[in-house]
């Protein structure tokens, strides 16, 4: 339990944690996925024939 308290001080004390909060900050303002669907969602140009649709 020592040794993980000394690294949790050794990390702070060494800029580590200040530099994984900012890189955490970054990565969650930077969007993950890509929409790919621009524009919508329906189908265009579709048309509609009463009888084929039987």
């Amino acid at each position: 339990m020592a040794d993980r308290i000394d690294r949790y001080l050794s990390d702070y004390y060494s800029g580590v944690i200040d530099m994984q909060i900012k890189l955490r900050k970054i990565e969650l303002q930077t969007p993950e996925t890509i929409d790919e669907n621009i524009g919508g969602g329906t189908a265009q140009n579709k048309e509609n024939r009463v009888l084929d649709n039987h």
